[in-house]
Protein backbone atom coordinates (compact mmCIF):
# COMPACT_ATOMS: atom_id res chain seq x y z
CA UNK A 1 0.00 0.00 0.00
CA UNK A 2 2.90 2.80 0.49
CA UNK A 3 3.68 2.48 -3.00
CA UNK A 4 6.35 1.54 -5.32
CA UNK A 5 9.09 4.59 -4.78
CA UNK A 6 9.40 4.12 -1.16
CA UNK A 7 8.97 0.45 -1.10
CA UNK A 8 12.04 0.62 -4.09
CA UNK A 9 14.15 3.23 -2.07
CA UNK A 10 13.27 0.63 1.38
CA UNK A 11 14.30 -2.16 -0.96
CA UNK A 12 17.44 -0.72 -1.96
CA UNK A 13 18.59 0.79 1.56
CA UNK A 14 18.52 -2.20 3.50
CA UNK A 15 20.19 -4.54 0.79
CA UNK A 16 22.99 -2.18 0.70
CA UNK A 17 24.15 -1.71 4.09
CA UNK A 18 24.12 -5.78 4.64
CA UNK A 19 25.85 -5.90 1.55
CA UNK A 20 28.64 -3.87 1.87
CA UNK A 21 29.62 -3.52 5.59
CA UNK A 22 29.05 -7.49 5.83
CA UNK A 23 31.22 -7.93 2.56
CA UNK A 24 33.47 -5.11 4.33
CA UNK A 25 33.60 -7.43 7.40
CA UNK A 26 34.31 -10.27 5.78
CA UNK A 27 37.60 -9.15 4.31
CA UNK A 28 38.82 -7.51 7.11
CA UNK A 29 38.01 -11.07 8.89
CA UNK A 30 39.56 -13.36 6.18
CA UNK A 31 42.99 -10.74 6.49
CA UNK A 32 43.50 -11.65 10.09
CA UNK A 33 43.27 -15.01 9.35
CA UNK A 34 45.82 -15.12 6.39
CA UNK A 35 48.06 -13.15 8.53
CA UNK A 36 47.28 -15.90 11.48
CA UNK A 37 47.54 -19.01 9.41
CA UNK A 38 50.72 -17.42 7.63
CA UNK A 39 52.60 -17.16 11.04
CA UNK A 40 51.04 -20.44 12.23
CA UNK A 41 52.17 -22.18 9.08
CA UNK A 42 55.55 -20.49 9.01
CA UNK A 43 56.49 -21.17 12.56
CA UNK A 44 55.08 -24.86 12.49
CA UNK A 45 53.14 -24.59 15.84
CA UNK A 46 52.04 -21.86 18.34
CA UNK A 47 54.94 -22.29 20.37
CA UNK A 48 58.55 -22.44 18.69
CA UNK A 49 61.49 -22.20 19.93
CA UNK A 50 64.26 -20.48 17.71
CA UNK A 51 68.30 -20.45 17.85
CA UNK A 52 69.63 -17.09 18.01
CA UNK A 53 67.76 -13.71 18.26
CA UNK A 54 65.96 -13.80 14.52
CA UNK A 55 62.03 -14.23 13.54
CA UNK A 56 60.82 -17.42 12.07
CA UNK A 57 62.23 -17.01 9.06
CA UNK A 58 65.33 -17.51 9.73
CA UNK A 59 68.57 -17.45 7.32
CA UNK A 60 70.53 -20.06 6.25
CA UNK A 61 73.44 -18.36 8.36
CA UNK A 62 71.79 -17.92 11.69
CA UNK A 63 72.81 -19.09 14.70
CA UNK A 64 71.83 -22.91 15.64
CA UNK A 65 72.66 -24.77 18.43
CA UNK A 66 73.21 -29.15 18.52
CA UNK A 67 71.35 -32.51 19.36
CA UNK A 68 73.02 -32.08 22.71
CA UNK A 69 71.97 -28.77 23.64
CA UNK A 70 68.34 -29.57 22.19
CA UNK A 71 68.30 -32.21 25.02
CA UNK A 72 68.69 -29.35 27.53
CA UNK A 73 66.29 -27.33 26.29
CA UNK A 74 63.79 -30.29 25.61
CA UNK A 75 64.47 -31.48 29.56
CA UNK A 76 63.60 -27.44 30.23
CA UNK A 77 59.99 -28.22 27.99
CA UNK A 78 59.31 -31.04 28.96
CA UNK A 79 59.06 -30.32 32.98
CA UNK A 80 56.06 -28.49 32.10
CA UNK A 81 52.81 -30.06 32.69
CA UNK A 82 51.17 -28.17 29.84
CA UNK A 83 53.52 -29.76 27.27
CA UNK A 84 52.86 -32.90 24.96
CA UNK A 85 56.14 -33.29 22.75
CA UNK A 86 58.94 -31.38 21.23
CA UNK A 87 60.36 -32.02 17.90
CA UNK A 88 63.17 -30.14 15.42
CA UNK A 89 64.19 -28.90 12.36
CA UNK A 90 67.83 -28.34 11.16
CA UNK A 91 69.05 -25.52 9.24
CA UNK A 92 69.24 -25.23 5.62
CA UNK A 93 72.03 -26.92 4.00
CA UNK A 94 74.38 -23.93 2.82
CA UNK A 95 75.42 -25.16 0.06
CA UNK A 96 74.30 -24.60 -3.53
CA UNK A 97 71.99 -27.51 -4.20
CA UNK A 98 69.49 -28.51 -7.25
CA UNK A 99 67.60 -31.72 -7.71
CA UNK A 100 67.12 -32.78 -11.12
CA UNK A 101 65.53 -35.77 -13.31
CA UNK A 102 68.80 -38.64 -14.27
CA UNK A 103 69.52 -37.25 -17.23
CA UNK A 104 69.48 -33.46 -16.31
CA UNK A 105 66.74 -32.34 -18.91
CA UNK A 106 64.44 -30.80 -16.13
CA UNK A 107 66.35 -29.18 -12.74
CA UNK A 108 65.03 -27.38 -9.87
CA UNK A 109 68.28 -24.38 -8.35
CA UNK A 110 68.22 -23.85 -5.90
CA UNK A 111 66.41 -26.27 -3.53
CA UNK A 112 66.46 -25.94 0.62
CA UNK A 113 67.73 -29.38 2.35
CA UNK A 114 67.10 -29.87 5.90
CA UNK A 115 66.65 -32.62 8.00
CA UNK A 116 63.96 -32.99 11.08
CA UNK A 117 63.27 -35.49 13.92
CA UNK A 118 61.37 -38.72 13.58
CA UNK A 119 58.23 -36.90 15.71
CA UNK A 120 57.77 -33.30 13.42
CA UNK A 121 54.63 -34.50 11.46
CA UNK A 122 52.99 -35.53 14.70
CA UNK A 123 54.03 -32.21 16.96
CA UNK A 124 53.41 -29.77 14.38
CA UNK A 125 50.46 -28.25 13.42
CA UNK A 126 48.05 -31.27 11.52
CA UNK A 127 46.32 -28.67 9.87
CA UNK A 128 49.57 -27.82 6.92
CA UNK A 129 50.18 -31.19 6.90
CA UNK A 130 48.55 -32.04 3.51
CA UNK A 131 50.39 -35.16 1.35
CA UNK A 132 50.04 -35.39 -2.13
CA UNK A 133 51.32 -38.66 -2.83
CA UNK A 134 53.46 -41.51 -0.62
CA UNK A 135 55.84 -44.57 -2.21
CA UNK A 136 54.07 -47.56 -1.41
CA UNK A 137 55.47 -51.04 -2.25
CA UNK A 138 52.40 -52.77 -3.16
CA UNK A 139 48.55 -51.90 -3.04
CA UNK A 140 48.63 -54.77 0.01
CA UNK A 141 51.02 -53.39 2.07
CA UNK A 142 51.09 -49.66 4.01
CA UNK A 143 53.55 -48.73 6.29
CA UNK A 144 53.07 -47.91 9.80
CA UNK A 145 55.57 -45.54 9.75
CA UNK A 146 54.74 -41.82 9.70
CA UNK A 147 57.21 -39.83 7.28
CA UNK A 148 59.70 -38.51 9.78
CA UNK A 149 60.18 -42.15 11.10
CA UNK A 150 60.70 -43.24 7.27
CA UNK A 151 63.58 -41.05 7.38
CA UNK A 152 65.23 -43.05 9.58
CA UNK A 153 65.24 -46.65 7.81
CA UNK A 154 67.14 -47.84 5.71
CA UNK A 155 65.44 -47.03 2.48
CA UNK A 156 64.99 -43.79 4.14
CA UNK A 157 68.62 -43.09 3.60
CA UNK A 158 68.51 -43.14 0.05
CA UNK A 159 65.12 -41.26 -0.26
CA UNK A 160 63.92 -37.64 -0.65
CA UNK A 161 60.71 -36.00 0.45
CA UNK A 162 59.70 -32.97 -1.99
CA UNK A 163 56.93 -30.70 -2.66
CA UNK A 164 54.53 -31.22 -5.44
CA UNK A 165 55.66 -28.11 -7.19
CA UNK A 166 58.90 -29.82 -7.73
CA UNK A 167 57.36 -32.94 -9.21
CA UNK A 168 55.44 -30.73 -11.68
CA UNK A 169 58.66 -28.82 -12.43
CA UNK A 170 60.78 -32.46 -13.25
CA UNK A 171 57.62 -33.76 -14.96
CA UNK A 172 57.25 -36.96 -12.70
CA UNK A 173 54.47 -38.82 -12.13
CA UNK A 174 52.63 -39.64 -9.24
CA UNK A 175 53.35 -43.11 -7.03
CA UNK A 176 51.61 -45.81 -8.77
CA UNK A 177 51.14 -48.74 -6.74
CA UNK A 178 53.26 -51.94 -7.86
CA UNK A 179 55.33 -49.59 -10.14
CA UNK A 180 59.23 -49.13 -9.86
CA UNK A 181 59.90 -45.30 -8.81
CA UNK A 182 62.81 -43.35 -10.65
CA UNK A 183 65.12 -42.00 -9.32
CA UNK A 184 66.20 -38.01 -8.83
CA UNK A 185 69.50 -36.36 -9.11
CA UNK A 186 70.53 -34.20 -6.46
CA UNK A 187 73.74 -32.00 -7.22
CA UNK A 188 76.02 -30.25 -4.52
CA UNK A 189 77.92 -27.25 -6.63
CA UNK A 190 81.01 -25.94 -5.19
CA UNK A 191 81.56 -22.41 -6.91
CA UNK A 192 84.63 -22.05 -4.81
CA UNK A 193 87.12 -24.17 -7.19
CA UNK A 194 88.75 -22.40 -9.71
CA UNK A 195 88.34 -21.78 -13.25
CA UNK A 196 85.42 -24.06 -13.11
CA UNK A 197 82.27 -25.22 -9.96
CA UNK A 198 82.75 -28.84 -9.20
CA UNK A 199 79.85 -30.91 -9.01
CA UNK A 200 78.92 -33.86 -6.69
CA UNK A 201 76.00 -36.25 -7.49
CA UNK A 202 73.79 -38.52 -5.69
CA UNK A 203 70.98 -40.79 -6.79
CA UNK A 204 67.46 -40.17 -4.06
CA UNK A 205 64.38 -42.09 -5.13
CA UNK A 206 61.49 -39.61 -3.90
CA UNK A 207 59.88 -41.13 -1.13
CA UNK A 208 56.37 -38.44 -0.72
CA UNK A 209 54.98 -35.55 -2.39
CA UNK A 210 53.96 -32.78 0.15
CA UNK A 211 51.28 -29.67 -0.91
CA UNK A 212 52.49 -28.30 2.39
CA UNK A 213 54.15 -29.04 5.84
CA UNK A 214 54.41 -27.13 9.09
CA UNK A 215 57.27 -24.83 8.72
CA UNK A 216 58.33 -25.51 5.90
CA UNK A 217 58.51 -24.52 2.62
CA UNK A 218 56.07 -26.79 0.52
CA UNK A 219 53.37 -25.67 -2.13
CA UNK A 220 51.79 -27.74 -5.24
CA UNK A 221 51.51 -24.56 -7.30
CA UNK A 222 53.11 -25.51 -10.56
CA UNK A 223 56.02 -22.74 -11.25
CA UNK A 224 57.29 -22.15 -7.36
CA UNK A 225 59.46 -24.94 -7.20
CA UNK A 226 62.87 -22.95 -6.68
CA UNK A 227 63.65 -21.95 -2.80
CA UNK A 228 61.68 -24.67 -2.00
CA UNK A 229 61.80 -26.92 0.55
CA UNK A 230 63.14 -30.97 0.65
CA UNK A 231 63.76 -33.18 3.64
CA UNK A 232 66.66 -36.20 3.60
CA UNK A 233 67.47 -38.39 5.97
CA UNK A 234 69.94 -37.23 8.53
CA UNK A 235 73.23 -38.96 7.49
CA UNK A 236 71.94 -38.02 3.29
CA UNK A 237 72.63 -34.28 5.24
CA UNK A 238 75.20 -34.68 6.98
CA UNK A 239 76.68 -36.10 3.02
CA UNK A 240 75.53 -32.95 1.14
CA UNK A 241 77.46 -30.84 3.79
CA UNK A 242 80.59 -32.19 2.47
CA UNK A 243 82.19 -31.84 5.60
CA UNK A 244 80.63 -28.99 7.27
CA UNK A 245 78.90 -31.17 9.60
CA UNK A 246 80.75 -34.48 10.62
CA UNK A 247 78.19 -36.08 13.30
CA UNK A 248 74.28 -36.33 14.14
CA UNK A 249 75.37 -34.73 17.51
CA UNK A 250 76.31 -31.47 15.43
CA UNK A 251 73.36 -31.24 13.19
CA UNK A 252 72.31 -27.68 13.38
CA UNK A 253 68.80 -27.42 15.16
CA UNK A 254 67.61 -24.02 14.15
CA UNK A 255 63.57 -24.60 15.46
CA UNK A 256 62.24 -26.36 17.97
CA UNK A 257 58.53 -27.06 17.90
CA UNK A 258 56.42 -27.08 20.78
CA UNK A 259 53.31 -29.34 20.94
CA UNK A 260 51.14 -28.37 24.01
CA UNK A 261 47.98 -29.68 25.49
CA UNK A 262 45.83 -27.03 25.48
CA UNK A 263 46.81 -23.03 25.04
CA UNK A 264 48.67 -21.73 27.85
CA UNK A 265 47.57 -18.40 29.82
CA UNK A 266 49.71 -15.69 29.50
CA UNK A 267 51.07 -16.44 32.87
CA UNK A 268 51.84 -19.96 32.54
CA UNK A 269 53.73 -19.21 29.33
CA UNK A 270 55.27 -16.65 30.54
CA UNK A 271 57.00 -19.14 33.34
CA UNK A 272 58.24 -21.54 30.37
CA UNK A 273 59.25 -18.87 28.45
CA UNK A 274 61.81 -18.12 31.83
CA UNK A 275 62.52 -21.95 32.10
CA UNK A 276 63.64 -22.40 28.94
CA UNK A 277 65.55 -19.09 28.88
CA UNK A 278 67.19 -19.96 32.13
CA UNK A 279 68.29 -23.31 31.10
CA UNK A 280 69.75 -22.03 27.76
CA UNK A 281 71.78 -19.14 28.91
CA UNK A 282 74.01 -21.68 31.25
CA UNK A 283 74.59 -23.55 28.17
CA UNK A 284 75.49 -21.62 24.99
CA UNK A 285 75.16 -18.00 26.49
CA UNK A 286 76.72 -16.85 22.91
CA UNK A 287 73.88 -18.45 20.60
CA UNK A 288 70.61 -17.66 22.56
CA UNK A 289 67.48 -18.79 21.93
CA UNK A 290 64.36 -16.37 20.98
CA UNK A 291 60.59 -17.78 22.19
CA UNK A 292 57.33 -17.38 20.15
CA UNK A 293 54.01 -17.42 20.33
CA UNK A 294 51.22 -16.62 18.03
CA UNK A 295 49.61 -15.08 20.83
CA UNK A 296 52.52 -12.01 21.13
CA UNK A 297 51.26 -11.59 17.47
CA UNK A 298 47.92 -11.79 17.53
CA UNK A 299 46.82 -10.54 20.55
CA UNK A 300 47.15 -7.39 18.85
CA UNK A 301 45.66 -7.99 15.88
CA UNK A 302 42.19 -9.61 17.57
CA UNK A 303 41.92 -5.80 19.53
CA UNK A 304 42.10 -4.49 16.31
CA UNK A 305 39.43 -6.67 14.65
CA UNK A 306 37.23 -5.54 17.61
CA UNK A 307 37.03 -2.36 17.25
CA UNK A 308 37.08 -2.68 13.52
CA UNK A 309 33.98 -4.70 13.96
CA UNK A 310 32.45 -2.00 16.88
CA UNK A 311 33.37 0.76 13.71
CA UNK A 312 31.36 -0.95 11.52
CA UNK A 313 28.12 -1.44 13.68
CA UNK A 314 28.77 2.06 14.64
CA UNK A 315 28.64 3.22 10.70
CA UNK A 316 26.29 1.24 10.26
CA UNK A 317 23.45 2.34 13.17
CA UNK A 318 24.24 6.32 11.95
CA UNK A 319 23.86 5.43 8.40
CA UNK A 320 20.43 3.83 8.98
CA UNK A 321 19.67 6.84 11.64
CA UNK A 322 20.21 9.23 8.74
CA UNK A 323 18.56 7.52 6.06
CA UNK A 324 15.44 7.03 8.45
CA UNK A 325 14.25 10.67 8.05
CA UNK A 326 14.67 10.01 4.44
CA UNK A 327 12.30 6.97 4.83
CA UNK A 328 9.82 8.84 7.35
CA UNK A 329 9.48 11.47 4.58
CA UNK A 330 8.68 8.88 1.80
CA UNK A 331 6.06 7.01 3.93
CA UNK A 332 4.22 10.28 4.87
CA UNK A 333 4.05 11.15 1.46
CA UNK A 334 3.01 7.95 0.30
CA UNK A 335 0.88 7.03 3.50
CA UNK A 336 -1.39 10.90 2.36
CA UNK A 337 -1.28 10.20 -1.10
CA UNK A 338 -3.57 6.73 0.04
CA UNK A 339 -5.96 8.29 2.42
CA UNK A 340 -8.98 7.31 0.26
CA UNK A 341 -7.86 4.20 0.18
CA UNK A 342 -7.58 4.53 3.83
CA UNK A 343 -10.97 5.95 4.12
CA UNK A 344 -12.59 2.75 2.00
CA UNK A 345 -11.16 0.01 4.30
CA UNK A 346 -11.98 1.88 6.99
CA UNK A 347 -15.74 2.12 6.03
CA UNK A 348 -15.33 -1.68 5.05
CA UNK A 349 -15.07 -2.33 8.75
CA UNK A 350 -11.33 -2.19 9.78
CA UNK A 351 -10.22 -0.95 12.84
CA UNK A 352 -7.16 1.42 13.36
CA UNK A 353 -5.09 -1.06 14.95
CA UNK A 354 -5.65 -3.20 11.71
CA UNK A 355 -5.10 -0.59 9.02
CA UNK A 356 -2.28 0.44 11.43
CA UNK A 357 -0.43 -2.80 10.73
CA UNK A 358 -1.30 -3.37 7.43
CA UNK A 359 1.45 -0.63 6.81
CA UNK A 360 3.92 -1.93 9.40
CA UNK A 361 3.43 -5.75 7.99
CA UNK A 362 4.15 -4.31 4.71
CA UNK A 363 7.40 -2.53 5.59
CA UNK A 364 8.62 -5.80 7.74
CA UNK A 365 7.94 -7.52 4.72
CA UNK A 366 9.99 -5.20 2.41
CA UNK A 367 12.78 -5.71 5.22
CA UNK A 368 12.74 -9.14 5.37
CA UNK A 369 13.03 -9.19 1.49
CA UNK A 370 15.56 -6.78 0.99
CA UNK A 371 17.57 -8.35 4.34
CA UNK A 372 17.17 -11.94 2.60
CA UNK A 373 18.76 -10.60 -0.85
CA UNK A 374 21.44 -8.16 1.07
CA UNK A 375 22.70 -11.91 2.68
CA UNK A 376 22.22 -14.37 0.00
CA UNK A 377 24.47 -12.34 -2.43
CA UNK A 378 26.74 -11.20 0.02
CA UNK A 379 27.22 -14.80 1.37
CA UNK A 380 28.05 -15.65 -2.53
CA UNK A 381 30.58 -13.14 -2.75
CA UNK A 382 31.89 -13.49 0.39
CA UNK A 383 32.47 -16.69 -0.36
CA UNK A 384 33.70 -16.64 -3.63
CA UNK A 385 36.42 -14.55 -1.63
CA UNK A 386 37.13 -17.16 1.12
CA UNK A 387 37.50 -19.48 -1.77
CA UNK A 388 40.17 -17.31 -3.59
CA UNK A 389 41.83 -16.58 -0.58
CA UNK A 390 42.06 -20.26 0.11
CA UNK A 391 43.32 -20.97 -3.30
CA UNK A 392 45.70 -18.27 -3.60
CA UNK A 393 47.18 -18.38 -0.49
CA UNK A 394 47.20 -22.06 0.64
CA UNK A 395 46.23 -21.68 4.04
CA UNK A 396 43.02 -23.29 5.42
CA UNK A 397 40.81 -20.40 5.94
CA UNK A 398 37.52 -20.97 7.33
CA UNK A 399 34.68 -18.81 6.43
CA UNK A 400 33.10 -15.92 8.57
CA UNK A 401 29.42 -15.08 8.89
CA UNK A 402 29.34 -11.07 9.89
CA UNK A 403 26.51 -11.76 12.62
CA UNK A 404 27.41 -8.59 14.61
CA UNK A 405 26.47 -6.27 11.34
CA UNK A 406 23.53 -8.34 10.09
CA UNK A 407 21.70 -8.75 13.29
CA UNK A 408 22.43 -4.86 13.53
CA UNK A 409 20.84 -3.97 10.58
CA UNK A 410 18.01 -6.54 10.85
CA UNK A 411 16.69 -5.21 14.21
CA UNK A 412 17.73 -1.28 12.94
CA UNK A 413 15.56 -1.82 10.19
CA UNK A 414 13.32 -3.80 11.49
CA UNK A 415 12.73 -0.72 14.16
CA UNK A 416 12.54 1.75 11.04
CA UNK A 417 10.41 0.47 9.54
CA UNK A 418 7.88 -0.07 12.13
CA UNK A 419 8.43 4.00 12.86
CA UNK A 420 8.47 5.08 9.41
CA UNK A 421 5.13 3.04 8.55
CA UNK A 422 3.23 3.32 11.62
CA UNK A 423 3.75 6.50 12.79
CA UNK A 424 2.32 8.54 10.08
CA UNK A 425 -0.46 5.88 9.49
CA UNK A 426 -1.63 6.09 13.15
CA UNK A 427 -1.97 10.05 12.88
CA UNK A 428 -3.92 9.41 9.66
CA UNK A 429 -6.36 7.07 10.78
CA UNK A 430 -7.32 9.41 13.85
CA UNK A 431 -9.20 11.41 11.83
CA UNK A 432 -13.03 10.78 11.12
CA UNK A 433 -13.72 8.85 7.62
CA UNK A 434 -15.90 12.11 5.85
CA UNK A 435 -12.60 14.18 7.15
CA UNK A 436 -10.65 11.88 4.79
CA UNK A 437 -12.70 12.06 1.90
CA UNK A 438 -13.12 16.12 2.35
CA UNK A 439 -9.99 16.88 3.40
CA UNK A 440 -8.25 14.28 0.91
CA UNK A 441 -10.80 13.58 -1.39
CA UNK A 442 -11.07 14.38 -5.33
Amino acid sequence: MCGVPCASRFFSLFFCFLFFFGLAAVAAQMQFQTFQFSKLRDAGTSIVVLSGQQGIRQYANAPSISVGEFRIIRKALMADANVQDVAWVTSECTNNIKVSNVGETFSVLPIRVQTVSPNYFEVGALEFYKLESQFLASTSTTSALTLGEQLYTARGSQSIILPTSMRNALNYNAFQADQPVAPMQVSVEDYTTQPFPTTTSMQLKPMAYLDSAPGLRFTPLFGRASRQDALVAPATFLQLSQGEYNSIENLPIRRILVQVKHEPTADSYKRLKQSVLDASETVFPAIGITMWSLQDDAGSITQTLAIIDFFFVAITLVGLLLCFFSLVASMVSNIHEQSQDIAIVRSMGLTKRQVVMVYVFEAFVLVLSSAGLGMGVGFVIAWTFSSQQNLFTQLPLTFYFPWPIVLTVIVTAIVCACLAAGLPSWRLVQLRITELLRKFGS
